[in-house]
């Protein structure tokens, strides 16, 4: 696996903003960070996306909620591309509490053979398990 990080800056992103093809990044985990997406040729906006993002939980209680929202964006048909977020933090959640448990719950799900289609998945503190099934749904 290769783990990228591309940035403004960086070679495959000249001027002209040329994209790489989803073909040969599949694979790969990225990072994104400062590129102007809507002058890349065939990019779509983050407003578009089909989004699940509820990132707020109070308490370690509301992750249950939380895994619940994940595994419903998981199954939700769509035409569209989507983006199911499985972070959270709250004043009595810390990212890596709700992480250690959405991320297995997400694994689960995927295990599960539930399409993901079209799903970007942005995950905090990803375990190899997570990673290798989303690059294994990708090959």
């Amino acid at each position: 696996m290769v783990v990228m990080q591309f940035n403004a800056s960086h070679s495959l992103f000249p001027s002209s903003f040329a994209l790489v093809s989803a073909t040969s990044i599949s694979g790969c985990v990225i990072s994104t960070t400062r590129c102007q997406w809507e002058k890349a040729p065939g990019a779509f906006r983050y407003g578009c996306l089909d989004i699940q993002d509820e990132y707020s939980l109070p308490t370690v209680f509301h992750i249950k909620s939380k895994i619940s929202q994940i595994e419903d964006h998981f199954k939700k048909k769509r035409g569209c591309v989507s983006l199911n977020h499985l972070s959270g933090s709250g004043a009595g959640c810390y990212p890596y509490t709700c992480a250690r448990n959405t991320n297995s719950a997400a694994l689960e799900v995927l295990r599960r053979n539930e399409t993901m289609q079209g799903t970007i998945v942005a995950a905090d503190f990803p375990g190899s398990g997570l990673i290798s099934e989303i690059v294994r749904r990708n090959g």
